[in-house]
C-alpha cells in the first residue's frame, strides 16, 4: 500500500479534485496497480497527526507520497518509521524530491514574451512561502535583468493561495 498525502488547503477539504492533484493521483494509483500496489489518498496539516491518519494502515505501507509543501514533522514521522518516502512538487533535504524547473520554466515563459516584443510584464505570484513561488519569480527577474529590465514593482501581485479563485481575486 501506497500512501498519498496532501496538505489541507484553507479553504478546500477535498483537494484531490483540483486538476493538477487529481492528474496527478491517477498516474501514481495506475503506476502503483500495475506494480501490484494499492494507493490511499489522505489530507494533512500541521495539527494532524499522521499516525492517527493513517491508522492501521501504516503496517501495510510500502512507502508515502509526500504532495507540495507537506509539514516537515510528517516527514520526520515517516523517517522515524522507516517508511520510504519521496516528496512531488515541494522540496525537502530530507527526503528524495520531485520538483519542476520553476525557475527555468518561468524565465523561459518571460524570454518568449520578450521576443515577441512585450516590455511591461507582470507576475501574478503564488504563496510567498512556497519554494516553488520564490523560484519561478526569480526567474522572470533575472529574465528581465539578462534583458537590461526591471520587474516594476507595481507588475508584481501575489496572493494566498493557487486555487483558481485566488488567482481570480488576486488579478480584480
Amino acid at each position: 500500500m501506497i500512501a498519498f498525502l496532501l496538505p489541507k488547503s484553507g479553504y478546500q477539504n477535498d483537494r484531490i479534485t483540483v486538476p493538477f492533484y487529481s492528474c496527478l493521483f491517477y498516474e501514481i494509483e495506475k503506476c502503483s496497480k500495475h506494480l501490484g500496489f494499492t494507493v490511499v489518498y489522505s489530507t494533512l496539516d500541521e495539527t494532524d497527526d499522521m499516525m492517527s491518519v493513517l491508522g492501521q494502515m501504516l503496517e501495510k505501507l510500502a512507502g508515502i507520497i509526500f504532495v507540495s509543501n507537506i509539514v516537515e514533522k510528517h516527514i520526520d514521522n515517516a523517517l522515524a518509521l522507516n517508511i520510504p518516502a519521496v516528496l512531488v512538487n515541494g522540496y525537502s533535504e530530507k527526503i528524495p524530491s520531485v520538483t519542476s524547473d520553476d525557475f527555468m520554466g518561468t524565465y523561459k515563459a518571460c524570454e518568449h514574451l520578450l521576443q515577441c516584443g512585450h516590455r511591461e510584464i507582470g507576475v501574478l505570484n503564488g504563496i510567498s512561502q512556497y519554494v516553488s513561488a520564490s523560484n519561478r519569480l526569480s526567474g522572470v527577474v533575472r529574465c528581465l535583468q539578462d534583458h537590461d529590465l526591471k520587474l516594476k514593482p507595481e507588475y508584481l501581485i501575489t496572493n494566498n493561495g493557487w486555487e483558481r479563485e485566488d488567482g481570480y481575486e488576486a488579478m480584480t
